[in-house]
């Protein structure tokens, strides 16, 4: 009878060990969640800034959208990250954490590089609050403060450096929120390359 006493007891404390736990530290948890894809994205746009700058030492300067070759298929932007991988200056195109990038029945988002190939970017999910919590974490990471909204639907000058306002602060990478009509926007992280 003790023995059951005990295990009964047992049981419930570790019940509500875990109910503490997760009503104290649900909080702890999405925040370490965030800072990780965060410093993911960080690191995903450091190796495709390194590749592009061994692009332009290999190229003569050329940045790696520049003088494309005909893209049987995507934009120009699709064909210069694609060039990074096919040339051997990436291993492999990052993959983006599965909960942060955008995909919705017709478009999963991956890693681009802008057309003129000044800033590597990637849409961010629009799941509610999850980019607002990573943007808030890569601004910790020493990221430029989340800009507003910007017209994106400019042919040729969508996500550039220049839209992310690099020229205007120091660091290297920083969320947007792009405005891309009708209403609706999204959010989109950029690096300088």
């Amino acid at each position: 009878m003790f023995n059951l006493i005990v295990a009964v007891v047992s049981i419930a404390l570790i019940a509500a060990m875990a109910l503490a736990s997760i009503f104290y530290g649900g909080d702890g948890f999405s925040k370490s969640t965030a800072r990780a894809e965060a410093a993911t994205l960080i690191g995903q746009a450091q190796q495709i800034a390194g590749a592009a700058a061994l692009f332009r030492i290999d190229n003569s300067g050329s940045n790696v959208a520049s003088t494309q070759p005909s893209c049987d298929s995507g934009t120009s932007s699709d064909c210069a990250i694609n060039r990074l991988s096919a040339g051997g200056y990436l291993q492999a195109i990052p993959s983006a954490p599965s909960g942060v990038h955008y995909q919705d029945e017709f478009f999963t988002a991956s890693w681009a590089v802008a057309d003129d190939g000044s800033a590597a970017f990637l849409i961010l999910t629009a799941q509610e609050g999850v980019a607002d919590s990573v943007c808030a974490e890569v601004e910790l990471q020493g990221g430029g403060a989340k800009l507003p909204g910007f017209m994106a639907n400019e042919a040729g000058n969508a996500y550039t450096a220049e839209k992310f306002e690099f020229d205007s602060i120091e660091q290297l990478y920083r969320c947007a929120d792009i405005d891309i009509g009708g209403g609706n926007a999204l959010t989109v992280f950029g690096y300088r390359l």
